[in-house]
């Protein structure tokens, strides 16, 4: 068996792992996002609510409203969740370095000055050996690891569920011509006050294919039981691998062309 660390799970920035940046950049994507809800709401469901699809619009807006709450939930869990850092002092048994693989073999940081379980991997960002590193999120500025995965998936899950909601009603009045833009004639009296549901609606959509492609990546790793840099790692060695057996093959035929 495997001596497995325990993550250590300090907070380096104090009550939050996302840097500072990160914040910020977290604040501006919710202040869009609730910036959605709230013209979807304005524009959509409240003027919705006195046509014979209100049945429709009321089961639909709750919806939508639970999953703001859920991905407002998920991201507040994600932000204080450490991915799970190796502990300086973690030493592997002698028993344990013998049976692993070849590509888990134990490697030492010297960086960080400590060794390495298998399946962990330094990030120069984080300055930190993270525990099943999967990716270091740019956006918000921490790793996604061990103890946060979790975490990283419901707010994508959540969000995505948002976002589509979002392009549902925005995007609803172009798709749904014939329903929707009676009720902003209805409401308004003219279809311009309802153009903002215009980049409302695109800009959902383009953000929803984002999140849907890292989330679909995600449970193809999880699916496939490997991580980021393993999955680029067994790339790297396919297409070594590729190119060794086309290499052999022009060798043999140069061969046979000679004989």
């Amino acid at each position: 068996m495997i001596n497995h660390p325990t993550a250590r799970r300090a907070r380096p920035n104090g009550w939050t792992v996302f840097t500072t940046e990160g914040v910020w950049r977290t604040l501006l994507m919710m202040a869009v996002f609730t910036w959605f809800l709230y013209e979807n709401f304005t524009r959509v469901i409240g003027p919705a609510q006195d046509t014979e699809y209100s049945s429709w619009v009321h089961t639909l807006a709750a919806m939508y409203v639970i999953s703001y709450a859920m991905m407002t939930i998920s991201l507040l869990y994600l932000m204080v969740t450490p991915p799970g850092t190796v502990p300086k002092d973690w030493e592997p048994q002698e028993a344990d370095i013998e049976p692993l693989a070849e590509d888990l073999q134990l490697r030492f940081c010297h960086a960080c000055n400590c060794f390495q379980p298998p399946r962990a991997y330094h990030c120069k960002e984080c300055d930190a050996c993270i525990l099943r590193r999967e990716q270091h999120c740019s956006w918000f500025g921490c790793c996604i690891g061990f103890c946060n995965t979790k975490r990283f998936l419901l707010f994508l899950w959540n969000a995505a569920c948002f976002l589509g909601f979002s392009h549902l009603f925005a995007g609803g009045w172009v798709w749904l011509h014939p329903i929707l833009s009676n009720i902003c004639y209805t409401s308004y009296g003219f279809p311009f006050d309802c153009y903002v549901l215009i980049p409302v609606g695109v800009l959902s959509f383009i953000i929803w294919v984002a999140f849907a492609i890292l989330l679909g990546y995600q449970f193809t790793n999880i699916t496939q039981n490997v991580t980021n840099p393993e999955q680029k790692k067994y790339a790297e060695m396919t297409k070594k691998a590729w190119e060794m057996q086309k290499q052999g093959q022009k060798n043999t035929v140069r061969v046979e062309t000679a004989a």
